[in-house]
């Protein structure tokens, strides 16, 4: 039995970005599930290179409002003289005041635009549901407020809960957000504990679900003079970029006699200043290489043959590029955060517990004698595709997910 209309506000979707490479497979599943979803990007438009089931709709009339110049006056005029908009600012604490007032007079007035749209239609009985917890959760509240709407839901990734600004857990408008969700998807164990103890939501109202990722096969590569490592994400303070070339040049160091390929995959502030790090501090066994996008992470890694995945952020919900590795049989080097070791452990990879040259040279010498014994590595590289035949399947995950809304639609 399919339920019945769905309203989704994504990023991009279906626009060429991120959303994609997250969400896709996603919409796929939905779209057997629901007769009918209307999908609303909030970014403006661009290519459209992928098949979309026949169910759904793509409405661009947020996007449009949300761009338009004398839209954006109007409605920061009107969300100026609201009195939730001055007690979030009131609120804010001490460091990056400027910054933290713009992040929250932004999200205002976006969540206003698709709380005005909203209002206007005859939605009560159809389902909400938003993939990521920013201000699209600002205007549900308003939404269900009001009571335009009954039923709505959303996911929580990255740094949703944790916040986007480095080492500081600001969050605009977090009381709002998840107090009127009647369903809240979480990737890890911390996004449940941060909901529960700041008590943001109900307890059965949090759902546990991990993407999931797809599988093919276990793929080994072995070459022992040569080895490759990879990192992919946005070039951002919060990922630690600086921190995972301070690692290579380090292993490079302690490794002299190995040829070493890095590539470090993404685009963002960084870029400049990491280019000059590995320009004077890359030694000459050192192969660089970056690169702004790949239109698919699992063909690079199996095209070019990687030994090993980087990932040292300081928050991640779930890392789909860690999910991806993982289906490629690599094992992964992490920072030990929730969002990381929950898949990654000393089976299937290594965890630095400082990101400092202590925890680097102990790695490294890990990694070292592993490497050269070929039974060794190859066990690891079984044991991080067999993280994913056991935990992160995609077919587990959307399985779980059938469930999970079953049940939310039932009750």
């Amino acid at each position: 039995m399919n339920y019945k209309k769905l309203h989704i506000i994504s990023n991009d979707y279906p626009y060429k970005g991120m959303d994609i490479i997250f969400f896709k497979d996603e919409v796929k599943f939905l779209s057997k599930k629901f007769d009918e979803i209307i999908i609303y990007p909030t970014s403006k438009k661009g290519e459209i290179n992928i098949k979309i089931p026949k169910n759904i709709k793509i409405d661009n009339s947020i996007n449009k409002r949300l761009y338009q110049p004398v839209k954006i006056i109007l409605y920061l005029i009107k969300v100026f003289f609201y009195k939730d908009l001055w007690l979030q600012i009131f609120k804010i604490k001490k460091g990056k005041l400027f910054k933290k007032i713009k992040i929250i007079l932004v999200s205002r007035y976006k969540s206003e635009i698709i709380y005005n749209y909203f209002k206007k239609q005859n939605v009560k009985k159809d389902y909400f549901y938003s993939f990521w917890s920013n201000y699209v959760l600002i205007a549900f509240y308003f939404l269900k407020k009001k009571k335009i709407i009954s039923k709505c839901f959303a996911r929580t990734n990255g740094s949703d809960l944790k916040g986007y600004i480095n080492k500081d857990s600001f969050v605009e408008y977090k009381k709002f957000k998840f107090s009127k969700l009647d369903l809240i998807l979480t990737l890890n164990n911390e996004q449940n504990k941060i909901l529960t103890s700041q008590k943001l939501i109900d307890k059965k109202k949090i759902c546990k679900n991990y993407l999931g990722i797809n599988h093919k096969k276990l793929i080994l590569n072995y070459n022992k003079k040569i080895i490759k490592f990879v990192s992919c994400g946005r070039l951002i303070d919060l990922k630690n970029n600086h921190k995972i070339f301070e690692f290579i040049k380090n292993f490079s160091k302690n490794n002299p006699l190995l040829k070493i390929y890095y590539y470090c995959i993404g685009s963002g502030p960084e870029k400049k200043s990491l280019i000059n790090y590995a320009k004077n501090n890359f030694d000459k066994n050192i192969n660089f290489s970056l690169i702004n996008y790949v239109n698919s992470l699992t063909y690079f890694l199996k095209k070019k043959e990687i030994n090993f995945f980087l990932n040292f952020s300081n928050s991640e919900g779930m890392s789909f590029a860690v999910m991806e590795a993982l289906s490629c049989s690599i094992p992964v080097i992490c920072s030990n955060i929730p969002g990381n070791t929950e898949i990654i452990n000393n089976k299937n990879g290594y965890i630095l517990n400082n990101l400092n040259s202590n925890d680097y040279n102990s790695i490294s010498d890990r990694i070292r004698i592993d490497y050269s014994n070929k039974k060794k590595y190859f066990q690891k590289r079984k044991d991080a595709f067999q993280t994913v035949l056991k935990k992160i399947s995609r077919k587990k995950c959307q399985n779980n997910l059938k469930i999970i809304l079953d049940d939310f639609v039932n009750n």
